[in-house]
């Protein structure tokens, strides 16, 4: 600044000047800050979990490199609130009204929802959030981490299926498989003790009953056995080429006594000429147990009917009978063990609620489908559908 400056020119000058090492020294420090928060957020890229962080207007920021390589999104994608569209359709709402509420009162949450990882695959995900404050005090918002806690639910799921499966075992023995086993007790005392003094007709008819109340135990045994060996995986599986007219007269012609007994036709139009690919076993248990369960359903006098057709490289059967139908609040849980309840047939027959069950796991062994259709009062038709290929395993 030459001496003949004025004096108001130099103060601007020199004002100027600490201007700038003031703005410069500020640049630094905010640098400094940046540089510190970018190496902070580094720590967290490669963490297991996936971590993420949220502002006060609870729109999503951060996302570290596990949370992008489980959801296959750029941060870009999934940031504000774009990533909510990744939780289950079913989920999104509960999980909303729990991050809202952890907002409203500044409280720490854990909360758990199906995310869609990229695969396209729904994994179950423990979220845990919790409120941050900046260096002076004030809220600035939430951060948090998730854990990918599939395997734990399915275990979980899992342990509850086989709880619930244990308890209904223990229904089935204590009730279904125990009344009848009284009947033949008491059956038996009674001609024990009053052999000689009862005639032709009544002894014909204890042995009558003796019979059917021994078949009903030694059924539900058979249910009981079958399904235990196929919950432990001890069922062999070999597919192999069947013929549908032999091997299904054979199930019909064991139970055809059954049926005539309540007047019952049994009929199967279409198998001639039909060939397919089944564990022989396997397909003669589904069979037995379909054909059984609409004899006991149906009333007197009435028919059964089992239709077969080539279709979309599979074979599909559907056992039709005309008898009581299914309540719609029961039909949901048809094949379901664990929830299944089950019912008397018309002429009071019993059964161990097995036995769809087994028909569903062992279709589904040969990655078929099973499905029912009912109306209550008119009856029932049950199709199940084998690939015809054999060229897989189970």
């Amino acid at each position: 600044v030459s001496d003949f400056a004025p004096h108001d020119a130099i103060l601007d000058l020199l004002m100027a000047k600490k201007t700038q090492e003031i703005a410069d020294r500020d640049l630094k420090e905010v640098m400094e800050k940046l540089n510190a928060n970018e190496a902070f957020y580094r720590i967290f890229q490669k963490f297991p979990s996936l971590v993420w962080r949220a502002r006060t207007d609870r729109t999503f920021d951060y996302f570290n490199g596990t949370w992008t390589d489980f959801t296959g999104h750029t941060v870009a994608q999934d940031a504000g609130r774009g990533w909510l569209t990744l939780i289950h359709p079913d989920d999104v709402a509960s999980f909303e009204e729990k991050l809202n509420a952890s907002f409203n009162r500044r409280e720490p949450f854990v909360t758990e929802y199906r995310m869609k990882h990229h695969s396209g695959n729904y994994r179950w995900i423990r979220n845990h959030g919790q409120p941050y404050y900046d260096k002076h005090g004030t809220f600035a918002g939430f951060v948090g981490s998730c854990f990918d806690e599939t395997d734990k639910k399915e275990f979980e799921l899992k342990l509850q299926e086989l709880n619930e499966m244990k308890d209904k075992l223990i229904s089935i023995i204590g009730h279904d498989l125990r009344n009848p086993l009284i009947n033949i007790v008491g059956l038996v005392e009674l001609l024990e003790k009053n052999y000689h003094k009862l005639d032709a007709t009544t002894v014909e008819t204890i042995i009558r009953n003796l019979h059917a109340s021994s078949q009903t135990t030694f059924e539900l045994l058979k249910s009981l056995i079958e399904w235990s060996k196929s919950q432990q995986k001890e069922c062999r599986f070999e597919p192999k080429e069947l013929d549908a007219v032999k091997v299904c007269h054979e199930i019909l012609d064991v139970l055809k006594p059954i049926a005539d007994q309540k007047h019952i036709s049994l009929h199967c139009p279409n198998l001639s000429g039909l060939t397919f690919y089944a564990d022989e076993n396997m397909f003669k248990t589904v069979m037995r147990n379909l054909v059984s369960n609409a004899i006991k359903f149906t009333r007197e006098n009435r028919n059964i009917s089992l239709n077969t057709e080539q279709k979309d490289h599979h074979t599909v059967f559907t056992l039709t009978d005309d008898g009581v139908g299914i309540p719609n609040d029961k039909l949901p849980f048809l094949f379901d063990p664990a929830k299944s309840v089950s019912s008397n047939g018309t002429h009071n027959e019993v059964g161990s609620g097995l036995g769809l069950a087994l028909c569903k796991n062992f279709v589904e062994r040969h990655r078929g489908t099973i499905y029912a259709e009912s109306q209550e009062g008119k009856g029932t038709a049950i199709t199940f559908s084998l690939p015809n290929d054999y060229g897989f395993t189970c």
